[in-house]
């Protein structure tokens, strides 16, 4: 019963229903079509970014498949609609075979995750939401830089198995029970080190029970792929969040080891963050290019 529920909910005609809702009552607003929550947090302030004069109504489709199969279903009715655009992560199985078009945004990285993370929005927030203003707290915002550095390297050698397994599971139609998204799962982080945890990483990505882990066999292609912007970006993103609570928790602490004296901070790095590292982050070119070229809105 539970199964049929969910099967039910994910289909496209979902969507298409909401579809249906918001063009009846706004019949001439632009609607983006999302795959999740989290991406139009990223793509609202993104957005912004490039155009101002672009506003638009949300559609959250809860997945990729449903936006690609809203798509299809929207493309096949007599009427079409020209004040649609569409939004996914490229993953590691881009447009799953479905037609590009000036409709289609398929993001740069593995997800929008990948691009919020980075050592210069680091450096941002030091400056900005971790009150690193002062002229002495110069050599505490380098030394935090390179420790950063360092802790990506290692934490990129570490993740190499997860993201392989992964890679080859979707090049190779394995469906997987459940990835486990929680980078504690697989990491102990601090500043002084990265280490895995002793869970198996084929067990956290739910590789099926009994099926060959002929990973290997794929490794030449995975390791063509940048891991900073086409490896999972939940890993990385989660990777960098526990790296920001770590330093508030020194930052706000009586006796800082990474900061020079101890600053109140209101920033959460459990809260809102997504929307606020976009403001911060670097826009990718082709989403430029894509938000750019959607018609001003009295022309469509």
């Amino acid at each position: 019963m539970l199964d049929a529920m969910r099967n039910a909910r994910d289909k496209p005609q979902v969507a298409l229903a909401s579809y249906v809702t918001i063009r009846g009552k706004k019949p001439n607003s632009l609607i983006f079509v999302f795959e999740g929550d989290e991406d139009l947090l990223y793509y609202e302030a993104t957005v912004k970014k490039i155009r101002e004069d672009i506003s638009f109504s949300p559609l959250i489709a809860k997945g990729k498949d449903q936006v690609l199969g809203l798509r299809k279903l929207i493309r096949k009715r007599e009427e079409g609609d020209e004040k649609i655009r569409y939004f996914i992560d490229k993953d590691y199985d881009h447009a799953k075979g479905e037609p590009d078009g000036e409709d289609l945004y398929i993001s740069e990285g593995y997800s929008i995750e990948n691009h919020l993370v980075s050592k210069e929005s680091l450096e941002s927030l030091l400056r900005s939401e971790y009150k690193c203003y002062d002229p002495n707290d110069e050599a505490a915002i380098s030394a935090i830089l390179k420790m950063y550095s360092q802790l990506k390297s290692n934490f990129i050698s570490l993740m190499y198995e997860p993201n392989l397994a992964i890679f080859h599971a979707r090049k190779n139609n394995i469906r997987l029970k459940g990835i486990e998204n929680r980078i504690s799962q697989y990491l102990h982080i601090k500043m002084e080190y990265v280490r895995r945890t002793r869970a198996c990483p084929f067990e956290l990505v739910g590789w099926p029970e009994g099926y060959p882990r002929e990973v290997s066999l794929s490794k030449e292609k995975f390791e063509r792929l940048d891991p900073s912007l086409e490896w999972r970006g939940k890993f990385i993103f989660g990777f960098f969040i526990e790296i920001l609570k770590i330093l508030k928790d020194d930052r706000t602490s009586n006796s800082p080891s990474y900061f020079t004296k101890k600053a109140g901070m209101k920033y959460d790095p459990n809260g809102e963050t997504i929307r606020s590292l976009a403001t911060l982050a670097t826009t990718p070119e082709t989403l430029v290019e894509f938000i750019g070229g959607i018609p001003n809105q009295t022309a469509l």
